[in-house]
């Protein structure tokens, strides 16, 4: 029962949920999701999303750090229709980087409290706002901690975004 789950537990379960609305997503796009093997050998990345092979075009990937929080989170707050998020600055750094692999932030903003904690990935999908955020060329940060990402509402991850940043990858 969620109730009976301590911190770590609760922790451990919002992330299982963003993995798996990220799953819901890809296969939606036509994706499919791999972890990487070794982080460190990923700069950080949680998973890559793979498009098909098309005729005449061989694979692309796009790597993602994926992050779940709270709508009552510290690390959150709103801004006119966005959200303003408090990466970690390691991380904010890692995104910027130019690399031969294109890389994305993901945020997936839960519920305020933690009832939908129970809830299965479908339902939960409904209850979710979901944002892909290219941080790639971004100034380096001056933030000791965090580094504060805007969120803007056309940042709305789905499908269909998914889908098109993944095919305007280069091929591999």
């Amino acid at each position: 029962m969620i109730s009976d789950l301590d911190e770590q537990g609760k922790t451990n379960r919002q992330k299982w949920l963003a993995n798996e609305c990220m799953l819901l997503i890809a296969a939606r796009a036509g994706c499919s999701i791999q972890v990487p093997p070794n982080e460190h050998d990923h700069a950080g990345l949680d998973l890559t999303v793979w498009a098909p092979k098309s005729a005449g075009r061989g694979a692309r990937c796009i790597g993602l750090q994926l992050k779940s929080v709270r709508e009552d989170s510290g690390n959150l707050s709103r801004s006119g229709q966005g959200w303003v998020y408090r990466l970690e600055t390691s991380a904010y750094d890692l995104l910027r980087r130019t690399s031969s692999l294109p890389v994305a932030l993901v945020v997936i903003v839960f519920p305020k409290g933690e009832e939908w904690l129970g809830e299965e990935p479908k339902r939960l999908m409904l209850m979710c706002e979901r944002y892909i955020i290219n941080l790639k060329g971004q100034p380096s940060s001056d933030y000791k901690g965090r580094t504060p990402i805007t969120i803007e509402p056309d940042h709305s991850l789905n499908s269909t975004t998914l889908r098109q940043m993944v095919e305007s990858a280069p091929t591999l």
